[in-house]
Protein backbone atom coordinates (compact mmCIF):
# COMPACT_ATOMS: atom_id res chain seq x y z
CA UNK A 1 0.00 0.00 0.00
CA UNK A 2 1.36 3.64 -1.01
CA UNK A 3 2.12 6.29 2.06
CA UNK A 4 0.27 9.33 1.35
CA UNK A 5 1.07 12.78 1.53
CA UNK A 6 -2.17 15.36 2.01
CA UNK A 7 -0.77 18.76 1.07
CA UNK A 8 -2.90 20.90 3.58
CA UNK A 9 -1.28 24.52 2.42
CA UNK A 10 1.09 24.78 5.10
CA UNK A 11 3.70 27.34 4.41
CA UNK A 12 7.21 27.55 4.92
CA UNK A 13 6.80 30.43 7.48
CA UNK A 14 4.67 27.87 10.17
CA UNK A 15 8.22 26.53 10.59
CA UNK A 16 9.76 29.55 11.70
CA UNK A 17 8.88 29.57 15.07
CA UNK A 18 12.17 27.52 15.72
CA UNK A 19 15.71 27.40 13.97
CA UNK A 20 18.34 25.09 14.87
CA UNK A 21 21.34 27.12 13.51
CA UNK A 22 25.38 27.35 13.99
CA UNK A 23 26.74 28.96 17.20
CA UNK A 24 28.76 31.68 16.09
CA UNK A 25 31.18 31.51 18.87
CA UNK A 26 31.79 27.81 19.23
CA UNK A 27 30.50 26.31 16.34
CA UNK A 28 28.31 23.71 17.72
CA UNK A 29 24.27 23.85 17.38
CA UNK A 30 22.35 26.54 19.00
CA UNK A 31 18.63 27.56 18.82
CA UNK A 32 16.95 30.68 17.80
CA UNK A 33 13.30 30.40 18.98
CA UNK A 34 10.55 33.60 18.59
CA UNK A 35 6.74 33.43 19.19
CA UNK A 36 3.80 34.44 16.74
CA UNK A 37 1.73 37.31 18.42
CA UNK A 38 -1.77 36.08 17.10
CA UNK A 39 -3.65 39.17 18.29
CA UNK A 40 -0.97 41.55 17.10
CA UNK A 41 -0.14 39.56 13.70
CA UNK A 42 3.49 39.42 14.00
CA UNK A 43 6.39 37.72 15.47
CA UNK A 44 7.69 38.77 18.49
CA UNK A 45 11.69 39.44 19.47
CA UNK A 46 13.78 36.34 18.92
CA UNK A 47 16.24 34.88 21.23
CA UNK A 48 19.17 32.95 20.45
CA UNK A 49 21.04 30.43 22.59
CA UNK A 50 23.88 28.19 22.38
CA UNK A 51 23.10 24.41 23.27
CA UNK A 52 27.05 23.90 23.91
CA UNK A 53 28.56 27.18 25.35
CA UNK A 54 25.40 28.86 26.71
CA UNK A 55 25.98 32.04 24.84
CA UNK A 56 22.69 34.19 24.67
CA UNK A 57 22.89 36.76 22.74
CA UNK A 58 21.88 38.57 18.97
CA UNK A 59 18.41 40.02 20.19
CA UNK A 60 17.06 42.24 17.66
CA UNK A 61 20.22 42.32 15.55
CA UNK A 62 21.46 40.51 12.35
CA UNK A 63 24.32 38.41 12.88
CA UNK A 64 25.38 37.42 9.64
CA UNK A 65 27.29 39.28 6.40
CA UNK A 66 25.79 42.29 5.77
CA UNK A 67 27.05 45.38 3.35
CA UNK A 68 26.99 49.13 4.24
CA UNK A 69 26.77 51.41 1.42
CA UNK A 70 26.35 55.11 0.74
CA UNK A 71 25.62 56.89 -2.23
CA UNK A 72 24.50 60.68 -1.61
CA UNK A 73 26.19 64.22 -2.62
CA UNK A 74 28.60 66.48 -0.41
CA UNK A 75 26.29 68.68 1.59
CA UNK A 76 28.96 71.57 1.07
CA UNK A 77 30.10 71.42 -3.03
CA UNK A 78 27.32 68.85 -4.26
CA UNK A 79 30.28 65.95 -5.83
CA UNK A 80 28.56 62.67 -5.30
CA UNK A 81 30.35 60.39 -2.36
CA UNK A 82 30.20 56.35 -1.83
CA UNK A 83 31.03 54.53 0.33
CA UNK A 84 30.92 51.20 0.30
CA UNK A 85 31.42 48.07 3.53
CA UNK A 86 31.12 43.97 3.99
CA UNK A 87 31.26 43.31 7.88
CA UNK A 88 30.76 40.38 9.63
CA UNK A 89 28.11 41.37 11.91
CA UNK A 90 25.66 44.22 12.17
CA UNK A 91 27.38 47.24 13.76
CA UNK A 92 26.23 48.50 16.51
CA UNK A 93 25.38 51.85 14.29
CA UNK A 94 24.91 52.56 10.99
CA UNK A 95 26.23 56.16 11.24
CA UNK A 96 29.20 57.04 8.30
CA UNK A 97 31.43 60.01 8.14
CA UNK A 98 32.32 60.95 4.67
CA UNK A 99 34.86 63.41 3.67
CA UNK A 100 34.10 64.59 0.51
CA UNK A 101 37.58 64.48 -1.73
CA UNK A 102 36.84 68.56 -3.43
CA UNK A 103 36.12 70.21 -0.68
CA UNK A 104 37.25 68.20 2.24
CA UNK A 105 33.94 68.85 4.31
CA UNK A 106 32.55 65.84 6.08
CA UNK A 107 29.27 64.83 5.79
CA UNK A 108 27.50 62.66 8.66
CA UNK A 109 24.99 60.09 7.04
CA UNK A 110 23.31 56.78 7.57
CA UNK A 111 24.56 53.74 5.34
CA UNK A 112 22.12 51.51 3.81
CA UNK A 113 22.52 47.92 4.89
CA UNK A 114 21.36 44.78 3.30
CA UNK A 115 22.38 40.78 3.78
CA UNK A 116 24.85 39.10 1.67
CA UNK A 117 26.73 36.12 1.13
CA UNK A 118 24.92 32.98 2.34
CA UNK A 119 21.91 32.32 0.31
CA UNK A 120 19.21 33.55 2.57
CA UNK A 121 17.38 30.28 2.67
CA UNK A 122 20.20 29.25 4.27
CA UNK A 123 20.21 31.21 6.85
CA UNK A 124 17.32 31.71 9.79
CA UNK A 125 15.11 34.77 9.49
CA UNK A 126 15.98 36.42 11.99
CA UNK A 127 20.02 37.03 12.59
CA UNK A 128 21.37 35.26 9.88
CA UNK A 129 23.24 32.44 11.10
CA UNK A 130 23.97 29.72 9.15
CA UNK A 131 21.35 26.65 9.76
CA UNK A 132 22.87 23.92 11.46
CA UNK A 133 20.44 21.13 9.50
CA UNK A 134 21.65 21.11 6.13
CA UNK A 135 23.54 18.35 3.84
CA UNK A 136 24.40 17.37 0.00
CA UNK A 137 21.68 15.60 -1.81
CA UNK A 138 21.56 14.77 -5.46
CA UNK A 139 23.97 17.79 -6.28
CA UNK A 140 21.90 20.40 -4.42
CA UNK A 141 21.58 21.31 -0.53
CA UNK A 142 18.95 19.95 1.57
CA UNK A 143 17.73 22.16 4.43
CA UNK A 144 15.60 22.73 7.18
CA UNK A 145 14.53 24.50 9.82
CA UNK A 146 13.97 22.33 12.91
CA UNK A 147 13.15 18.63 13.73
CA UNK A 148 9.38 19.34 12.63
CA UNK A 149 10.67 20.80 9.13
CA UNK A 150 12.23 17.65 8.61
CA UNK A 151 9.74 15.39 9.55
CA UNK A 152 7.34 17.21 7.40
CA UNK A 153 10.28 16.56 4.41
CA UNK A 154 10.30 13.05 5.36
CA UNK A 155 6.67 12.46 4.81
CA UNK A 156 6.34 14.23 1.49
CA UNK A 157 9.60 12.73 0.19
CA UNK A 158 8.25 8.78 0.99
CA UNK A 159 4.90 9.11 -0.18
CA UNK A 160 3.66 7.18 -3.12
CA UNK A 161 0.83 9.21 -3.37
CA UNK A 162 0.58 13.26 -2.91
CA UNK A 163 -2.41 14.94 -2.60
CA UNK A 164 -3.42 18.49 -1.99
CA UNK A 165 -6.32 20.28 -0.78
CA UNK A 166 -7.29 23.54 -2.74
CA UNK A 167 -5.83 25.12 -5.24
CA UNK A 168 -2.89 27.97 -3.34
CA UNK A 169 -0.14 27.97 -4.76
CA UNK A 170 1.88 29.14 -1.93
CA UNK A 171 2.19 25.90 0.66
CA UNK A 172 5.68 24.50 1.33
CA UNK A 173 4.78 21.31 -0.80
CA UNK A 174 4.09 23.48 -3.93
CA UNK A 175 7.38 25.28 -3.77
CA UNK A 176 9.58 22.48 -2.78
CA UNK A 177 12.31 22.42 -5.93
CA UNK A 178 11.80 19.99 -8.60
CA UNK A 179 14.53 17.69 -8.45
CA UNK A 180 12.88 16.67 -4.75
CA UNK A 181 9.98 16.04 -5.58
CA UNK A 182 11.14 13.32 -8.43
CA UNK A 183 10.90 9.69 -8.02
CA UNK A 184 14.25 9.02 -9.23
CA UNK A 185 16.12 10.75 -6.56
CA UNK A 186 13.99 9.46 -3.46
CA UNK A 187 16.52 6.92 -2.00
CA UNK A 188 19.10 9.42 -1.82
CA UNK A 189 17.02 12.11 -0.64
CA UNK A 190 15.71 9.87 2.25
CA UNK A 191 19.28 8.99 3.07
CA UNK A 192 19.93 12.88 3.19
CA UNK A 193 16.90 13.34 5.26
CA UNK A 194 18.07 10.68 7.43
CA UNK A 195 21.36 12.43 8.14
CA UNK A 196 19.50 15.10 8.93
CA UNK A 197 17.79 13.81 11.48
CA UNK A 198 20.95 12.33 13.49
CA UNK A 199 21.82 16.40 13.43
CA UNK A 200 18.74 17.31 15.26
CA UNK A 201 20.03 18.38 18.78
Amino acid sequence: MKTRFVDTGRRLDMFAGEFVVCCPRCGSAGMVRRAWDGERRRWERARFSCLACGRFRYEGRWAGPLSLAVQRRCGNCGRWLTFERTVSTAPTSLKVELTCHDCQATTVTQAHVWAIGTPRALVDDCFGLPLWLQTSCAGHTLWAYNAEHVAYLKDFVRAGLRERQGFVNTSLASRLPVWLKQAKHRAEALRAIGRLETLIP
